[in-house]
């Protein structure tokens, strides 16, 4: 584990090559964990609130957008939107934060971007914890498209025809929240809960998000990382659930690779359990990493 905390302002932005980066930090304590958010292309914004609620008492939380994501720069020059770029921005954070090693905390395609540096730079990873992450195989990954096909009620996809005829929709941030949550419905254990999230959209993410997903999907083609994960030597948490767009054998398969990985399922839960499981996601985060 990794017990230093950053010395950067609370919020700002720091240059990587060719964009900045836009972070802030909340919560306290002496262990800093750097929360890598899902996309991409959203930025950090839909899950910021609630993680800092979870455990902003127990560790210092860095939330930072990924280039072309969130409110960070670089969309500009898509050739620089690929995986390898992001695992390079990801140690320049380490960097700009003054921190050796890095616990890191990836949901969805954060979880992936985490394990490629973990794979990368295993030595400067003290944990790794991972949300309902994306598979390590585009092979696994591209079965949730079948999961939320079979989920989605007749009545959201009608909803969200109605909402894709409107001309701009995707930049206009309460049509866009609309979209999203209606979207993520299928996604959730409990669709109802959708109603929980927040999204902090405003033109600039929608703009990012409208490019970088899109580019770094293309990027990754037909990955498969499997055999790779046996590189990485840090203490991993693995928080799946039941009732996720994923499957329970996706994560399993990435914990049987890593060396010192953990795997807990979330009974009822589907892809954001620190949404649809607060206390025991918060539970089995502080059980993982101590706060010293």
């Amino acid at each position: 584990m990794n017990p230093e905390s950053t010395e950067l302002p609370p919020e700002g932005a720091f240059p990587v090559d060719g964009a900045k980066l836009h972070y802030t930090i909340t919560g306290k304590g002496p262990v800093t964990l750097v929360v890598i958010p899902g996309g991409p292309g959203f930025g950090f914004g839909y899950l910021h609130r609630e993680l800092t609620e979870l455990l902003g008492d127990s560790y210092q939380l860095l939330f930072y957008d990924q280039r072309g994501s969130g409110h960070s720069t670089g969309v500009e020059d898509t050739t620089r939107l690929t995986m390898a770029t992001f695992v390079d921005d990801l140690d320049q954070v380490r960097r700009a934060a003054g921190l050796h090693r890095l616990n890191l905390l990836g949901h969805s395609f954060g979880g992936l971007l985490a394990m490629q540096y973990a794979i990368a730079h295993p030595g400067r990873v003290a944990s790794l914890v991972l949300v309902d992450s994306d598979p390590a195989s585009r092979e696994r990954w591209s079965r949730f498209r079948t999961v939320v096909h079979k989920r989605r009620t007749e009545d959201e996809a009608r909803q969200l025809s109605e909402i894709k005829a409107i001309p701009g929709w995707e930049l206009r941030s309460e049509l866009a929240e609309r979209f999203f949550r209606i979207s993520l419905r299928p996604y959730f254990g409990n669709p109802a809960l959708a109603e929980r999230l927040t999204f902090e959209f405003d033109e600039h993410v929608l703009r990012n998000n409208a490019v970088t997903a899109g580019c770094i999907r293309s990027d990754l083609g037909q990955w498969d990382i499997h055999d790779q994960l046996a590189r990485i030597t840090a203490p991993t948490l693995i928080i799946a659930g039941d009732s996720g767009i994923f499957s329970v054998d996706d994560s399993e398969a990435v914990r049987r690779r890593i060396p010192n990985a953990k795997l807990e399922i979330l009974e009822g839960v589907g892809h954001l359990p620190y949404v649809e499981a607060p206390e025991k996601f918060a539970s089995a985060v502080r059980t993982f990493l101590p706060t010293y």
